[in-house]
C-alpha cells in the first residue's frame, strides 16, 4: 500500500531535516502505516555515510520536533552504509528494502 499524501509529506520533511546532518544515502519509510493504519507510530530508516552517537541523538532530536510538530511519534532505525550493506545486516534490512517506501 503506498504512503497517504499526509505521510509521504512528513517523509519528506523528515528527510530534509536529515540530510542537513549528515551524508544521507537511504531513507525509507516502513511498517504499519504502510498497511494504513494511521493510528500507529510511523517507522523510518535512515542510512548514513557513517554513524556515530552524536548523529544518532541529533536524528533522535529531529524525529522529536518533526513528530511533535505534525501529531505523528516518528520512530528511527539509523544505520551506516557499512552496516546496510553488510552480507551479516540483520534481516530487517532486507524486509525494509523489500517492503519500505523509498523517499
Amino acid at each position: 500500500m503506498p504512503l497517504s499524501a499526509g505521510d509521504r509529506a512528513l517523509a519528506l520533511e523528515l528527510k530534509e531535516r536529515l540530510a542537513g546532518l549528515g551524508e544521507l544515502v537511504e531513507f525509507r519509510v516502513f511498517g504499519p502505516r504502510l498497511r494504513g493504519d494511521e493510528a500507529r507510530d510511523m517507522d523510518v530508516w535512515a542510512v548514513f555515510a557513517t554513524v556515530d552517537g552524536t548523529l544518532q541523538m541529533q536524528v533522535d532530536a529531529a524525529c522529536i520536533a518533526v513528530g511533535f510538530e505534525n501529531g505523528v511519534t516518528l520512530c528511527p532505525l539509523i544505520s551506516s552504509q557499512n552496516e546496510a550493506s553488510s552480507p551479516d545486516a540483520p534481516p530487517i534490512v532486507q524486509k525494509i528494502r523489500s517492503e519500505g517506501v523509498q523517499i
